[in-house]
């Protein structure tokens, strides 16, 4: 787990990286045509869905060790 989070952290400072070096949340990815303003609001509801889905997870543990 402490890896995992580790991992979790290295990648968003490298995000912070290059949220900071675009000169604006309009700007539009290379790759996809998608606004930076876009990817960082679906990185936002990515993050969530999955920190729900660990919750469940960690809650259905919980109840198995009781």
């Amino acid at each position: 787990m402490v890896d995992l989070v580790a991992a979790y952290a290295a990648e968003s400072c490298l995000c912070d990286e290059v949220v900071m070096a675009a000169g604006s949340l309009n700007a539009v990815s290379v790759r996809q045509d998608r606004s930076l303003r876009w990817i960082l609001l679906h990185l936002i509801e990515e993050t969530a869905r999955h920190l729900g889905h660990i919750s469940v997870l960690r809650q259905a543990d919980r109840r198995q060790h009781w």
